[in-house]
Parts: structure tokens; C-alpha cells; sequence
């Protein structure tokens, strides 16, 4: 399986965080999981169908730009308390 330079870049910042094991352990979970994902993928959108998997969609979409300011915000208070 190819990752993509997102999977790269965090494993690099981790792996001084949290060490080579847990790094490679997390990494190989998070592709075996988008894996078994993507493989019960048309059992899944005909049991949502088009409506379900709108708003399915939406609601992704709603926690990955909280979980992206949480990040940014994290950030500014990290860079400031280190000025």
C-alpha cells in the first residue's frame, strides 16, 4: 500500500514524540483500518444510501475542521508561550 505525504510527514514528527515502535504500530493500524474500511465500502453506502451518506458526509466534514482549529489553535498557544 502507498501513503500518502500526510502519513510520511506525521510519522516523522512522532517519531521522536512517542518512538519508533508505537510510531510504526500506529501507522500500520491507521492503514489496516482504511483498508477494512475501504473494503466494506458499497456494503455500507447500500445500507446509508444517497441521503445517509450526505449527511454522513457533512458531519465528517463538521469534525474535521474542529479537530483542524483545535490544531492551529494549539499551535498559536504553543508559539506564543515559547516567545
Amino acid at each position: 500500500m502507498i501513503v500518502g505525504p500526510a502519513v510520511l510527514t506525521t510519522s516523522v514528527v512522532i517519531i521522536s514524540q512517542y518512538g519508533l515502535f508505537a510510531t510504526l504500530i500506529s501507522v500500520l493500524a491507521n492503514i489496516l483500518l482504511a483498508g477494512i474500511i475501504f473494503s466494506v465500502s458499497s456494503f455500507v453506502m447500500r445500507i446509508l444510501g444517497e441521503a445517509g451518506s450526505k449527511v454522513l458526509s457533512k458531519i465528517t466534514s463538521m469534525l474535521l475542521a474542529a479537530l483542524a482549529i483545535m490544531l492551529i489553535r494549539k499551535g498559536i498557544v504553543e508559539l506564543i508561550q515559547q516567545i
